[in-house]
């Protein structure tokens, strides 16, 4: 009897897990195929398969931040991008959360480069400037080039920000400190 219960037990056990993990598989198959589509610049097919990725695993940050920078790629309308700004917002808390300053560190001294947190960032500053939130551009561009300053496009992006908000003056500062940073030679 108890080891009829105890195999009834376990297989119950094992069908409760099961369909995390198929879901988990297609979210996985989903992502893998959107960005085979991806790569090949058809971003509607992989705008799609993002979506897919999603719906198995609505967490899943991974499908979330690549349907939004399909989004992006694809700028239908306002509407992809404010979905997609709000896709990002939620995916920068997430990596902010893990890879940002926490409150015991010194904010002194240099943190190595977070590539995740920093172009995510420079997605959602593409997203605000797209919904002509220049201010909002402005500063997720200078949050990417603070988890990554080597994302020389965020800069770039920044420099044109502020010539499009008549701030002549530091646009020019800003161009000439990436130039400085782009001909040190590396280490």
């Amino acid at each position: 009897m108890c080891a009829r219960l105890l195999s009834l037990f376990l297989s119950a056990l094992l069908l409760a897990c099961v369909p995390g993990e198929i879901k988990a598989e297609k979210a996985r198959v989903a992502i893998d195929s959107g960005m085979t589509f991806a790569k090949k610049g058809d971003w509607k097919h992989a705008r799609d398969q993002f979506r897919k990725a999603l719906v198995a695993e609505p967490y899943n940050d991974e499908a979330a931040f690549r349907l939004a920078q399909s989004l992006i790629h694809l700028h239908e309308n306002a509407s992809t991008l404010r979905e997609a700004r709000r896709l990002l917002d939620a995916s920068v808390e997430k990596n902010d959360q893990v890879f940002g300053p926490k409150p015991t560190d010194d904010l002194t001294t240099r943190k190595p480069p977070v590539p995740a947190l920093a172009i995510r960032l420079f997605y959602l500053g593409l997203a605000r400037w797209g919904l002509d939130d220049r201010t909002g551009a402005l500063s997720a561009f200078e949050r990417a080039l603070r988890a990554d300053p080597s994302l020389q496009e965020a800069a770039y992006n920044r420099v044109s920000i502020l010539l499009e908000l008549g701030r002549d003056g530091e646009a020019v500062l800003e161009e000439t400190e990436s130039l400085k940073k782009a001909q040190k030679p590396a280490k």
